[in-house]
């Protein structure tokens, strides 16, 4: 298969993608979403020690922890997947 032309691979690094990070979640029933309010407390399944879910297009690549830089969230990376594997949960596989 021939390789595809320099510009091409550039504009392929330059896509936007979505990264999030994920704290915890928590099944919730429909009545208990609906009597929500402010105020509520939705306790979370991970302990605060535990490392957060870094998604990029909603598919975990990393982990890390969470951190404050200049008074806003970051997260410091600990684990994270191979360049290749990361190319594939990108692609959906």
């Amino acid at each position: 298969m021939e390789e595809p032309p320099d510009e091409v691979l550039l504009a392929l690094l330059n896509i936007p993608l979505e990264i999030s990070v994920e704290v915890g979640s928590k099944r919730i029933t429909l009545e208990e979403l609906f009597s929500l309010k402010p105020t509520a407390v939705i306790v979370l399944d991970k302990m605060l020690s535990d490392p957060v879910d870094i998604k990029v297009n909603g598919r975990k690549i990393a982990e890390g922890e969470l951190v404050v830089v200049n008074d806003r969230f970051g997260v410091k990376i600990t684990k994270i997947v191979s360049p290749d594997e990361r190319i594939k949960k990108i692609k959906g596989q």
